[in-house]
């Protein structure tokens, strides 16, 4: 959802997905796109926005993936002594 505030050559865009929480210390993207006065731009921005959050979003699960992985050979390895 796009909404302006303030004065119209200012316009904050924040992401369709700010109903997603928080992975460890990704925090939600939201861009302020300065200059965006026509709705066309700031449709624009909104999807540059909610690309940023996949991205980072899908860069946590892995790193958090990785780790989980790693600690899975740690116990099994440590079974095996």
């Amino acid at each position: 959802m796009s909404e302006y505030f303030g004065h119209p050559e200012r316009v904050e865009i924040w992401p369709a997905q700010t109903h997603l929480q928080p992975i460890d210390c990704v925090e939600i993207a939201w861009i302020r796109m300065l200059g965006a006065c026509d709705l066309l731009s700031a449709q624009r921005a909104k999807k540059n926005a909610s690309a940023i959050v996949y991205y980072k979003v899908d860069q946590a699960a892995r790193k958090r993936g990785l780790a989980q992985a790693g600690m899975a050979v740690a116990n099994y390895t440590a079974q095996l002594r």
